[in-house]
This record gives structure tokens, C-alpha cells and sequence, in this order.
């Protein structure tokens, strides 16, 4: 079996297919489309899902942006609840930011907001592992978070767009900034969805496990689409904050968040976890 790479795709993820035994697609040996599994960390051109074989897969499918953007997503929710009701309320209130501002400012100013110390959380819409998240209480807050934020979001976009290019191009990182490397190959190595923004009402009483914030992460297999199946594992992980919940540390975010990548940097952690044993 043919496995193809695109760009930029992890060492382990090769390594893995190299150790079952799958041969490596290699641009002079093999057609286009000659392979069985194409796997890339960027979407897939549409005319790769129009001409794919019943034997060919793709380690993305077509359109999951739609659930795996958090902005997308929260529109789809969005959507199901007004059109099926009650079914959707385990949404808390969300607000896309820039788009729906003016409503989120209007909900602040509202008789039941205005006096309360209501807790939010907010994320940017297109970024994982924990990374510019923040809580925040008024709207003073909110455009004092986002603008530091951005600001560094953007610092690290810019360093990560050299880094995706000079490896894309076999070259050497730039010791200057008149680089060679064209401004649109850095956006398309390193998209600019910064800026997109989801705000949601914190749940101040969580679940809790042993006094800490945790999540359960199930994990599916979709082979196919149409018709649907979906193949769920028996086993999923739990992830755990490094710190004990406490409502009013908005600033610990390691009270709050359960990211390994976030919970990782804190000094305290196994004097946390020995305190628990």
C-alpha cells in the first residue's frame, strides 16, 4: 500500500507508516494519484475528493472545518438550536467576535449583566492547544485582553510563517526581515484567522474530579461519509487542570484549562499532584 505525504507533516506520522510497512508515494516513481492514503496538516484541494477511488482515503474529509473551527462551529450550533429547540441548550451562550460585537456589548449592558461579576471565556477561533485563551468580566477587560493577544498572536504567526517556509524551501531560516519569501506563501503556509474570536459564558460550577477542572476525550474513525459511519474506540483519556478550581482565579489558567500544552509549563504541578496523592 502507497501512503503520500504533504507538507510539513509530523516525523512520528512517517515514521509510523514506514514501521507497518506502507511504501512512501515518491513523485518519480508514482502518478498523482497513484496511492491509497494521502495524508497532509493542510485542507485538500476539492478536486482531490472529486477524483479519489473507492480505495483511496484521505486523513481529512471534505468540509470539516465546519466542526472543527471553533467560530464555524459555533454558527452550526448556532443554527441546530434555532431550528430544533430545547435539544441544543447545553450551548452556553456564545457570541463570534468581531462579527456579533454590537450584540455581545448590548448583553453586557442588559439589566441582568450590567451589576453581575458574570465570568467569560474567550478563544481564538482557529487556534488549538490552549493558546490565546483568556477570561475576562467587562468589556474594559475584553479589549485590553484581545489587543495583547493579538499582538502576540501575531508575533508568533510571524515566526512560525518563516519557519513553515525556509523548511517548504530546504533553506535556512533569514537572519534579516527582507527575506525572499513571498508574502503570499507565507499566508498560505501559515493562514490569517487571526482576529476570529469565540466568546462564551463561563460555567462557573463545573464538574470537578478530586477539586480540579477535567475533560473526557472520545475518539471516532469516520471512513465514510455518505453513508455515514462512524467508529468509536473503547478507550479516551481524561485531561486535568494542574491547579484546583477556584471561580474567582480568573487569571490561573491553570485552574481553568485542562491543555496538556498550557498545563505542561506550570512549575507547581507535581507539588499539586503529590499534595492529591
Amino acid at each position: 500500500e502507497i501512503v503520500r505525504f504533504g507538507d510539513l507533516v509530523e516525523g512520528s506520522v512517517k515514521k509510523y507508516f514506514r514501521d507497518k510497512g506502507w511504501t512512501i508515494w515518491d513523485p518519480k516513481k508514482h502518478k498523482e494519484f497513484q496511492f491509497h492514503l494521502f495524508w497532509k496538516t493542510k485542507r485538500f484541494p476539492a478536486n482531490y475528493y472529486e477524483n479519489m477511488k473507492s480505495r483511496q482515503r484521505f486523513n481529512k474529509t471534505d468540509g470539516q472545518k465546519h466542526v472543527t473551527c471553533k467560530d464555524l462551529l459555533a454558527k452550526n450550533l448556532q443554527r441546530m438550536r434555532k431550528e430544533f429547540g430545547p435539544i441544543y441548550d447545553f450551548l452556553p451562550k456564545t457570541w463570534i467576535y468581531p462579527a456579533q460585537a454590537t450584540l455581545f456589548k448590548a448583553h453586557l449592558r442588559s439589566k441582568d449583566t450590567k451589576s453581575s461579576t458574570q465570568l467569560y471565556i474567550c478563544k481564538p477561533a482557529r487556534l488549538s492547544r490552549g493558546r490565546g485563551i483568556f477570561l475576562f468580566r467587562t468589556q474594559e477587560q475584553l479589549l485590553k485582553k484581545l489587543s495583547e493577544e493579538n499582538k502576540i498572536l501575531h508575533e508568533q504567526k510571524e515566526k512560525k510563517a518563516a519557519a513553515a517556509a525556509a523548511l517548504a524551501l530546504n533553506t535556512k531560516l533569514p537572519a534579516k526581515k527582507n527575506t525572499k519569501i513571498s508574502v503570499v506563501r507565507r499566508k498560505r503556509l501559515v493562514p490569517n484567522d487571526i482576529g476570529l474570536w469565540v466568546i462564551q459564558r463561563y460555567l462557573s460550577k463545573p464538574y470537578l474530579l478530586g477539586g480540579k477542572k477535567f475533560d473526557v476525550r472520545a475518539y471516532a474513525a469516520i471512513p465514510s461519509t455518505w453513508p455515514f459511519l462512524a467508529l468509536v474506540y473503547n478507550k479516551g483519556i481524561v485531561r486535568l487542570s494542574s491547579e484546583p478550581y477556584e471561580e474567582a482565579s480568573a487569571d490561573n489558567l491553570y485552574a481553568h484549562l485542562t491543555n496538556f500544552s498550557i498545563n505542561k509549563k506550570n512549575k507547581n504541578k507535581n507539588k499539586n499532584n503529590n499534595n492529591n496523592n
